[in-house]
């Protein structure tokens, strides 16, 4: 017999899962990937829910969200495909598995949140993230 057992995203605790993840990977490579998803990982997608719309959506980020500011509702961007929190973590965790710098790490995790997102939402997030590294983006002009 076989039996398929459906969470919800709130069901699924994000530090746990990258705790696993990093359990995962090499031994001599867990000490600065623990490090280094302590001071980006949890950070960025705290914002990146924020800025999605995905904490008052029950997960699902897909399209436009609401927010509310001063009473008025203004249109904010959301991921390019509906997905859900554990979703997106997952993705980040794939493309940070090869960084060996913490400068990597950033650069990676701005790749894994930003590939879901449309070019400003991208744009933003790596402004962020980057800027948490002390790293700067060159100025397009």
């Amino acid at each position: 017999r076989m039996a398929v057992i459906f969470l919800s995203d709130e069901d699924l605790d994000v530090p746990k899962l990258v705790r696993s993840w990093i359990r995962a990977q090499p031994e001599d490579r867990q000490l600065a990937l623990t490090e280094w998803m302590d001071e980006f990982l949890m950070r960025a997608l705290n914002w990146l829910m924020e800025q999605t719309g995905m904490n008052e959506e029950n997960g699902g980020g897909g399209g436009a969200a609401a927010e509310k500011s001063g009473g008025e509702k203004r249109a904010r961007e959301g991921f390019v495909l509906q997905t859900t929190r554990t979703g997106t973590v997952r993705n980040a965790l794939s493309h940070v598995a090869a960084a060996a710098t913490r400068e990597e790490f950033a650069l990676s995790l701005c790749r894994g949140l930003g590939a879901n997102l449309p070019p400003s939402l991208q744009a933003d997030l790596c402004r962020q993230v980057l800027g948490w590294a002390g790293l700067s983006i060159p100025d397009p002009q």
